[in-house]
């Protein structure tokens, strides 16, 4: 996190720019896909399970860019 101070004007600013740099690097860009809206079909549940690094990995990122979006980006949220 990056504090810079104007004391002319007496203002504080926080920046993650350098937190979310490490978030982008963190998430590969093939990964991404958009999420599409349910279909009215019912859903069934999967009979294989992801594997424990790839649910770990996921967390791991949902994590980090929700630290980020309640502690200074809600922008992101």
């Amino acid at each position: 996190m990056e504090i810079t101070r104007d004391r002319s004007h007496r203002q504080i600013f926080l920046s993650q720019s350098s937190y979310i740099d490490k978030i982008a690097k963190l998430i590969d860009r093939q990964d991404l896909r958009h999420d599409t809206p349910m279909t009215a079909i019912e859903l069934k549940p999967n009979e294989k399970l992801a594997p424990y690094a790839d649910a770990n990995r996921y967390q791991r990122k949902i994590g980090s860019l929700l630290f980020a979006a309640v502690t200074t980006r809600p922008d992101i949220a």
